[in-house]
């Protein structure tokens, strides 16, 4: 399925005042929205297309802060065309597979009272210059949803119950 709109080569990138306006944007109809516990700061949506104007790849992203703008959430459906393969993707979009030599990754599957499976990485650094992180994300057909949560390491159990928080709302809810 591509989307209605014609992308031109390269990327390109638009913010929104609501998802609502985004999927409209975008004109793809299979996407499921996010039922998140407050309403996004922003709204946006990043596009991909190759030398010939096929669309490879749509990022939708919401983004918020909570706990005095310590805990940073950002919430995206990443779409992948016939044009592209999801797998290549995954590496690029989820840096916290890269083991660095101040971070420690882990990795585990949760799933949520409706049956949704989320694959979780938790990403603790262990210098102080960047947050500790949480990521989940599932494949649904060609979209990829993925939540990243950063957090300075004092509180990682706000973000972790924020985190449920959303898996546990889901997606496509609305």
């Amino acid at each position: 399925y591509l989307p209605t709109n014609s992308w031109s080569p390269g990327s390109i990138s638009k913010s929104f005042s609501s998802e609502k306006d985004a999927l409209a944007y975008i004109g793809y109809k299979n996407l499921r929205s996010f039922a998140l516990p407050q309403k996004a700061d922003s709204i946006s949506v990043n596009a991909t297309a190759d030398k010939k104007g096929n669309i490879c790849y749509i990022s939708l992203s919401e983004l918020y802060s909570c706990a005095d703008g310590q805990i940073n959430v950002t919430a995206a459906a990443d779409l992948y065309t016939e044009s592209s393969n999801i797998g290549s993707y995954i590496d690029m979009d989820y840096p916290s597979y890269e083991e660095t030599p101040d971070a420690v990754s882990t990795n585990e599957l949760y799933t949520t009272a409706s049956g949704d499976t989320w694959q979780l990485i938790t990403t603790t650094s262990h210098g102080d210059d960047f947050n500790d992180s949480i990521d989940a994300y599932r494949t649904e057909d060609t979209i990829l949803y993925g939540i990243h949560i950063g957090y300075p390491s004092n509180l990682k159990e706000s973000a972790q119950a924020e985190l449920k928080k959303i898996l546990e709302n889901g997606i496509g809810q609305n």
